[in-house]
């Protein structure tokens, strides 16, 4: 079994940062050493911290994971741009990247048909701006 952090809090596994910030704010003041009674057994006391110790770490596992989350998002977010006015997302082609590879490639392979494939890249950059 793994161990899902976001249980050990008490929130969902789709939670944000900050649900899980109020999820371990709650569950540190219930456990805090001023709310406890003052003659707690040693052993309640060390079960406590280490409750505390639990709870410190699984935010921590929790933080990272929305964090690699959202990253893995933004990378996907790129392949889709929505223009202004519209709701359709449109697929965009880096023409740029495409036209410097003809340029070191293709150009010195076949001048004609390198020449003609730049032609174009420029052409569709060109009109992408628009």
């Amino acid at each position: 079994m793994t161990y899902d952090p976001f249980l050990v809090l008490g929130c969902p596994s789709n939670s944000s940062e900050r649900d899980v910030r109020e999820a371990r704010r709650r569950l540190l003041a219930d456990l805090h050493p001023d709310r406890l009674p003052q003659n707690l057994p040693p052993e309640a006391a060390r079960a406590i911290e280490n409750r505390r110790n639990e709870v410190n770490r699984a935010f921590e596992l929790a933080v990272q994971i929305i964090s690699n989350r959202s990253r893995t998002s933004d990378n996907h977010s790129n392949d889709k741009i929505v223009k202004r006015g519209t709701s359709e997302p449109t697929t965009t082609t880096n023409w740029g990247c495409l036209f410097l590879f003809l340029i070191l490639v293709a150009l010195p392979l076949n001048p004609p048909l390198g020449l003609a494939f730049i032609l174009l890249c420029w052409w569709a950059l060109q009109s992408e701006k628009k």
